[in-house]
């Protein structure tokens, strides 16, 4: 647009705790500023969300010791005033990138810079971070320095950017564009994916530093099992605060009385047909059915069992038969649960009396295991038929794929099947005449295909260092990956090497 050349990053992370920040690109950042400003007279900068990783910043940190002390999980959304707060700590942890910025906003009038929010920074939602953001950068004028809510479009060259986490149904919002559970806009909404990084991913980084760094993330699970077997044992309490927080979050997310709806982007625009595409599923809910379901199916199983082995079987018996049964594994599972509360209290006296860590540590977690024995003891004792029946038909069906020789993964990303979701979605708009270039993020994959002639789809990547087993490339893994559109709007995929001058991803 008016001979300016656009970068585009994503997923940058930036943290205030130095036992969660992932960022540590600091210098080269500020280099990589420089060396397109002293390359391009206009110039304009698109942070495509997870700029700030407000997921892995406590907004509490005067109780931080406590919190590790106790493993306690950190809170699930922060006030605007705490979101303020937690950039500011931000701010003080990452000062040369923020002085990177601040030059390249001041040093020219004919440069810009764009903050699109993700899934890990939609605090951005907040007036108040975007002001003290506005006021760390220098207090440019507004068309310097934009917050658009959902995603930048530019008509001239046909460049489309968006996070890409309304793709990933674990991290859709029900509104990106308004994220707020209440009508005044004091309450965030958070998704299952955030629910996980906070009351487990924060907790388990303590002794796997870079076990959120795998993709796909189910490999970090196999990564836990395989180094440390009775670990997940261990800390089945982690799992149990995820699944009850989760399904907390899902019910405030379904009564939720959200702001009024604005009105929607006019029909036929780029910005309306991504929200057709938008994975607004609840998944959580879902899988909730799922659970319900099982647990019906093995009743009916079971009475059909218990008609078998005796027909003379009076309805009534079997019925009592079955409630002793389930009533049984009620008991079970709500003891697992109650030793857990129980050994939280124990510890917490053992805390205040001042007892070596070492010993609170030992007799709590003595106790979670007892609780995830318990748990599962009544799960398998209940729903082992199921439990069998799906556990060979997964057996089955790696054995076929290992006969047949079947890759896992296809070095063609269009070859997959199914596609991956983010770039079904690109696909689709890329159908649009007026789109000939989509850049999402999130996924931290950087990625660039043409599906058809004069058409580009591209990940942007992550500047966070990320052992992706699932998209295998001809090319090696880069670091500090980003997007570079020309003036004429030909956009590729590049990395930045410090070092080095900018090159092709491809190259």
């Amino acid at each position: 647009m008016n001979g300016t050349v656009t970068l585009i990053v994503s997923d940058l992370h930036l943290g205030a705790e130095a036992s969660l920040d992932d960022f540590y690109a600091d210098e080269d950042f500020a280099d990589f500023l420089r060396y397109h400003a002293a390359q391009h007279p206009r110039l304009h900068l698109v942070i495509n969300g997870d700029w700030i990783d407000f997921l892995q910043i406590d907004p509490y940190p005067e109780k931080r010791a406590r919190r590790e002390d106790l493993e306690e999980v950190y809170p699930l959304r922060m006030t605007e005033d705490q979101a303020v707060a937690a950039a500011e700590r931000t701010m003080l942890r990452h000062p040369l990138f923020f002085q990177a910025l601040r030059e390249f906003l001041a040093e020219k009038p004919t440069r810009r810079i764009t903050v699109l929010r993700g899934n890990h920074d939609i605090e951005l939602a907040f007036p108040a971070v975007q002001a003290r953001l506005r006021l760390e950068l220098g207090s440019p004028p507004g068309d310097r320095l934009a917050f658009p809510p959902v995603c930048y479009f530019e008509r001239e060259t046909g460049l489309y950017v968006e996070h890409g986490c309304q793709y990933d149904p674990w991290n859709a919002f029900h509104r990106f564009d308004d994220p707020f559970l209440d009508r005044k806009r004091r309450a965030l909404e958070t998704p299952f994916g955030s629910v996980v990084v906070k009351t487990f991913w924060n907790r388990v980084e303590s002794e796997f530093p870079y076990i959120d760094k795998i993709r796909p993330m189910a490999d970090s699970v196999t990564a836990i099992l395989v180094q440390r077997p009775t670990y997940l044992l261990l800390k089945f309490d982690y799992f149990v605060d995820m699944v009850l927080f989760a399904w907390i979050e899902n019910l405030r997310d379904l009564l939720a009385r959200r702001p009024r709806r604005a009105l929607p982007p006019p029909e036929g625009t780029p910005e309306n047909a991504a929200r057709q595409l938008w994975r607004r599923r609840y998944k959580l809910g879902r899988l909730t059915g799922l659970v319900l379901l099982a647990i019906l199916v093995q009743f009916v199983l079971m009475g059909i069992k218990l008609w078998t082995v005796d027909a003379h079987l009076r309805g009534g018996v079997a019925w009592e038969m079955s409630r002793q049964l389930g009533d049984r594994f009620l008991l079970e599972v709500a003891g697992a649960f109650a030793a857990i509360v129980l050994g939280r209290l124990v510890r917490f006296v053992m805390w205040q009396a001042g007892v070596k860590p070492v010993v609170r540590t030992v007799v709590y977690r003595l106790m979670v295991l007892a609780a995830a024995g318990l748990f599962f003891t009544a799960v398998v004792r209940m729903f082992w038929l199921p439990v069998g029946i799906a556990l060979s038909a997964y057996l089955v069906w790696d054995a076929t794929r290992t006969l047949r020789g079947k890759p896992l993964a296809a070095k063609n990303p269009l070859e997959r099947r199914p596609l991956d979701p983010e770039l079904t979605a690109a696909l689709a708009l890329l159908e649009r005449a007026d789109i000939r270039t989509v850049v999402f993020g999130h996924t931290h994959g950087p990625l660039e295909v043409d599906p058809v002639p004069g058409k580009r789809f591209i990940n942007s990547g992550t500047w966070v260092k990320v052992v992706d087993v699932r998209n295998v490339r001809e090319e090696p893994t880069e670091l500090n990956t980003y997007v570079l559109v020309g003036a004429d709007g030909d956009a590729h995929l590049m990395c930045w090497r410090g070092t080095l001058p900018a090159r092709r991803y491809a190259a």
